[in-house]
């Protein structure tokens, strides 16, 4: 390399996924209500699962009804689900 000439070829990194929710969300008009309400979400699921990749997470997901993983975030009584 000549001197004062930088080196381009590194890509940037791929975007976060909360950034690339967000682009999508807001690629399709949402309410920025709505697209708080999902980011909110996404960030509840990590912090309860834990930030491990995908493959990792997916087996201890499929365990159980959705109703009680969302109870157990949610700290909501399971006889509430069934009213």
């Amino acid at each position: 390399m000549a001197a004062g000439t930088q080196d381009h070829s590194e890509t940037p990194p791929p975007p976060r996924l909360l950034d690339q929710v967000r682009d999508q969300i807001r690629f399709r008009h949402y309410s920025i209500r709505t697209e708080h309400a999902y980011v909110d979400w996404i960030k509840r699921f990590i912090r309860f699962y834990g930030k491990r990749q995908r493959g990792a997470t997916s087996a201890k997901i499929d365990q159980g009804r959705p109703q009680d993983r969302f109870g157990i975030i949610r700290r909501v009584r399971d006889r509430s689900g069934r009213q």
